[in-house]
């Protein structure tokens, strides 16, 4: 069994993060450009979570998301002199959040567990390089 896994959200509205799908990103908000320069000293990778209707009245605290979220890596990065960030996120996975941690960050993080868990959290060599190629390193030879 791995270890507890931790993850950074960023919540969204209106937007499902599936996986093996490239999703530019533009931050802006002190609290999400704290997370990304986070993520870039350790793993790089984030959970994307869709806000839940009425998140309005609450945007600028911890406003309800979905239980289920997607999960990508920060393939390409670049810091803006403002401080903000463009970024492009590659899907790997999604997963269900189990319960939101208590931390000190100006950003939320979340415990994930689930079925939708990705291979790269199982703790396998093999699992996660796989994981880290389209189609879980198997070749598409025709389409649907």
């Amino acid at each position: 069994m791995p270890a507890q896994v931790s993850l950074p959200i960023f919540p969204l509205p209106d937007l499902t993060f599936f996986p093996h799908t490239m999703l530019p990103l533009h931050i802006f908000e002190a609290r999400y450009r704290a997370m990304i320069t986070d993520c870039l000293s350790r793993d790089r990778r984030l959970a994307v979570v869709g806000l839940l209707p009425g998140y309005e009245a609450s945007y600028e605290g911890k406003p309800a998301v979905h239980a289920i979220c997607g999960v990508g890596r920060i393939v390409q990065w670049e810091r803006l002199a403002s401080g903000r960030f463009n970024l492009l996120l590659r899907g790997e996975g999604r997963v269900r959040i189990e319960r939101e941690l208590p931390t000190d960050t100006l950003y939320r993080m979340v415990a994930p567990t689930g079925p939708r868990w990705p291979r790269w959290a199982l703790g396998s060599r093999r699992a996660a390089s796989r994981s880290s190629r389209p189609w879980g390193g198997r070749t598409r030879t025709s389409w649907p």
